[in-house]
């Protein structure tokens, strides 16, 4: 993402998205920018992570979102953040 693109959505599309959270009820508090992972080898990012105290929102800004995409997003996730028993 290009730094003029990545500037539109923080400070356009990363907005309306708390908004939307909070009219449904989830009163996010903080953002977090370029949240990367790289555990065993594995990595990602994630452009923007909301959150409150007890409940967190991974934000991936897509053009054309597709199923692929939030298949291949949380795969990602469950690959290298979720930490295996």
């Amino acid at each position: 993402m290009s730094d003029s693109t990545r500037g539109f959505f923080e400070e356009v599309v990363e907005p309306a998205v708390i908004r939307l959270f909070q009219k449904r009820g989830l009163n996010l508090t903080q953002t977090w920018h370029s949240a990367k992972v790289n555990r065993q080898g594995l990595a990602m990012e994630i452009p923007t992570i909301a959150m409150n105290d007890t409940e967190l929102v991974a934000i991936q800004y897509e053009y054309q979102l597709s199923k692929d995409d939030v298949v291949d997003l949380l795969t990602a996730v469950k690959r290298t953040v979720i930490p295996k028993p």
